[in-house]
């Protein structure tokens, strides 16, 4: 079908007669233990007022979504998918601009992915087919000093993953307001305990060198593999694209990794 072409094939583009404008999200996270798969994350919004809203058997407003996810491993040529189809409940009361938001998990091994999603309302014309612009990454815990994607969540959305035992707060809209605050979770392993590490955080706008914001501490490893959250606050920053960039480095070493992630800055009307 057209939607297994679109989510095996990498030259075919998949169209569909209407939009469902879906905000789609991708990151990777590394497995717990060295023979353990990673996990590649795939959060998702959709605007309510795009959708078909049925009645569940149980009488209950529900929403059908298809999901079909794709990933390339950029190094061995490897391809991963998934395809799963999600009932969704809609609540009763509803205010303009509602989404219906969640997450998907693959499992994956090592490797850099490049990511397709197509999404498309069951019994419907209705999907969107995301190309998403930057691999995400997923390893094994083991000696090298690794960063998992950065993964970007707001307090005031309650929608949450869990890592383990790690809550982490995932952002479906992928947006955050000029004076709010970006929470960042991310896991670092190949660490040497009782060795100092030091993170450094910067923000540029995106397209530009300039630091808007840079910070720097050093904390010494108590694990080979931790995960970490920290507060990034968005003060005097205006609307736009900005670049956050996340630098770890063992003190003293040569050893250091890096990852990146795009924050866009929106003042709702």
């Amino acid at each position: 079908s057209d939607m297994e072409l679109a989510a095996h094939t990498d030259g075919y583009v998949l169209f569909f007669p209407a939009n469902l404008f879906p905000t789609i999200q991708a990151y990777g996270l590394p497995g717990l233990h060295p023979t353990a798969d990673g996990t590649i994350l795939v959060v998702y919004s959709v605007p309510l007022e795009n959708l078909i809203i049925e009645k569940a058997p149980d009488s209950l407003r529900a929403v059908s979504l298809r999901f079909r996810v794709s990933a390339l491993d950029s190094t061995t040529g490897q391809r991963l998918w998934a395809d799963t189809t999600r009932l969704l409940q809609v609540p009763r009361q509803t205010r303009t601009g509602s989404h219906l938001v969640g997450y998907l998990e693959m499992r994956a091994p090592p490797g850099s992915y490049a990511v397709r999603v197509a999404v498309q309302q069951t019994d419907s014309s209705a999907g969107n087919a995301v190309i998403l612009p930057e691999q995400v990454v997923t390893w094994a815990a083991g000696p090298a000093l690794e960063l998992s994607d950065l993964i970007t969540g707001r307090h005031d959305d309650n929608t949450l993953y869990w890592f383990g035992q790690e809550p982490v707060l995932l952002n479906p809209l992928d947006t955050f307001l000029p004076d709010g605050t970006v929470e960042v979770f991310y896991v670092q392993g190949g660490l040497r305990p009782g060795q100092m590490y030091r993170t450094t955080v910067t923000l540029t706008r995106s397209g530009k060198d300039k630091r808007l914001l840079s910070l720097s501490f050093e904390e010494v490893a108590q694990h080979g593999l931790e995960s970490k959250r920290r507060g990034i606050a968005l003060q005097d920053l205006g609307v736009g694209t900005y670049r956050l960039t996340l630098t770890l480095q063992e003190v003293g070493t040569t050893r250091t990794v890096q990852r990146q992630r795009i924050i866009n800055v929106f003042q709702p009307k």
